[in-house]
């Protein structure tokens, strides 16, 4: 009876084992039809793009018969743009670099009440700039 019992047991492990087998063959079923639903997308997607290029082709063919072949010029390539000379600049006074002015909390509050509005300047940090009239002051 005992041998009947540990039979059992070996038939539902392999039993077990089969499943699992079957089902991880479903999965790669499953997995390789997926990939074959995509491959055939794609396939279907490079021959609609392969007629219209066809379309295309035949359309230009079409005007090159309508229009006639020696009538057609095509433009030369334009020739390359010459290159700007460096010009020697005066030696004059450099003039100072624009600098941010000091804060000044009743001129700021002065254009706040005019209705302007001051944001953070993007080109110096640290500053705030009036949308209004340009103003860049410094914080």
């Amino acid at each position: 009876m005992l041998d009947v019992a540990r039979h059992d047991t070996t038939l539902e492990v392999a039993r077990h084992e089969l499943t699992l087998m079957i089902a991880e063959g479903r999965q790669v079923v499953a997995a390789l039809s997926t990939r074959r639903h995509a491959i055939e997308r794609k396939i279907e997607e490079a021959v609609e793009g392969i007629q219209r290029l066809e379309g295309q082709i035949s359309a230009i063919d079409t005007v090159i018969d309508i229009v006639g072949a020696p009538s057609i010029a095509f433009q030369p390539p334009r020739p390359p743009s010459p290159v700007l000379e460096v010009v020697a600049t005066v030696e004059d006074e450099p003039a100072a670099p624009l600098r941010p002015h000091p804060f000044r909390p009743v001129a700021y509050l002065k254009c706040v009440t005019e209705g302007h509005a001051w944001l953070n300047s993007r080109s110096i940090p640290g500053a705030v700039t009036c949308c209004r009239c340009k103003v860049r002051r410094g914080i």
